[in-house]
């Protein structure tokens, strides 16, 4: 039996259209592109998006620079379907400025939020901003993307919340039985959480006390913090006063130390939250030695009114992070960030010590 060959040629193939056809990334201005900046902003899922204060804050009035914004466009169209922003964050290394940008307020309209122009977007603006800028990090959320990878990056470090509980309310309650004997146990056990937590803090902080964090303060510890031997985001006095003391919205407290041996020991800066608990949002220190004694300076100070105080080191902080647990503080979660050095630098990632007083964004 003969087989008739088919005489029938195989319909061609349509071409897929790539991403990167329809899709552009550019640079913008945080001026003069204002109204597209905000437009997107808009389309982020928050109850409050950011908007005209945080732009004039962060990408605008930080004292380091002015921000860099890149926008995706989308080709066909003509128009800016997306936005991300970098604020200028610098560091000291070395007795040398290394420039840095810290990104965030990432948007994208819904209708092109796939995978495919968003990665496109990540993966573009983050290889651009590292050929202008040594350091390049974020803390991407999980709008953003992936949770452990972000523009085709793994997020490579991680900062570490660690918690001194001095109430023993929402443990007592968790177990129920009558309102009163709960009260009851709920004031004891409070009172010799407390206790414990004084006679064991008290030998540490000694040597500390706290003073006023004018400006002389700020720029007298900012002139030892190279010592430290690490990259330190820029701390002087202007900078301080910027992020802590000038941040819509928010308000924080931030107090001085000194040791009896050596002046001006650190700062710490805190704010109430809940009424209750004590969030240290940030802190610089003369000598990595020094944190544990004034960490326990200020529980001494707040200790009666606080259910639990909190602090965030990074994970790379390792003698940190055993001297804060020896004061009885416990690690309660961890958060994952991107941070890129370039070639060119003479520290890498793991050097860095970033808190969350780096995370403008």
């Amino acid at each position: 039996m003969t087989h008739r060959q088919s005489t029938t040629e195989p319909a061609a193939s349509t071409p897929r259209a790539k991403v990167s056809d329809s899709y552009s990334v550019t640079l913008g201005d945080p001026v003069e592109d204002r109204a597209d900046i905000l437009r997107l902003w808009q389309l982020l899922p928050s109850d409050q998006p950011p908007g005209v204060e945080k732009l004039e804050w962060l990408y605008i009035g930080s004292p380091a620079a002015a921000g860099t914004i890149y926008f995706l466009n989308y080709i066909p169209d003509g128009r800016r379907v997306g936005v991300v922003c970098l604020g200028r964050r610098d560091f000291l290394h070395a007795g040398q400025r290394v420039e840095g940008v810290v990104f965030g307020d990432f948007s994208i309209e819904p209708a092109h939020r796939s995978l495919g122009p968003a990665l496109l977007f990540q993966k573009q603006f983050l290889k651009l901003a590292s050929e202008r800028f040594p350091v390049v990090y974020g803390f991407p959320n999980t709008l953003s993307g992936s949770v452990r990878v972000f523009g085709g990056h793994k997020l490579n470090a991680t900062i570490v919340q660690l918690t001194l509980p001095l109430s023993a309310n929402s443990v007592v309650n968790r177990f129920g039985g009558p309102r009163f004997l709960r009260r009851v146990i709920n004031r004891v056990s409070n009172v010799l959480l407390r206790t414990l937590a004084r006679a064991r803090l008290r030998s540490v902080a000694s040597r500390y006390r706290i003073v006023r964090a004018d400006d002389d303060f700020i720029d007298t510890l900012w002139a030892r913090a190279d010592a430290l031997g690490h990259p330190v985001g820029v701390r002087d006095a202007k900078t301080v006063r910027w992020r802590l003391r000038q941040l819509p919205g928010q308000q924080f407290d931030v107090v001085g130390f000194r040791r009896d041996d050596a002046g001006a020991a650190g700062y710490l800066a805190y704010r109430w939250e809940d009424q209750r608990t004590l969030r240290i949002v940030d802190h610089l220190v003369s000598a990595d030695e020094y944190l544990p004694g004034m960490l326990a300076r200020l529980v001494l100070e707040h200790g009666t009114a606080a259910r639990a105080i909190t602090v965030k080191l990074h994970a790379n902080a390792t003698s940190k992070i055993a001297a804060v647990k020896q004061l009885g503080f416990a690690e309660r979660k961890r958060a994952d960030h991107f941070v890129s050095v370039a070639d060119d630098q003479p520290f890498s990632a793991n050097d860095m010590r970033l808190t969350m007083f780096d995370n403008d964004a």
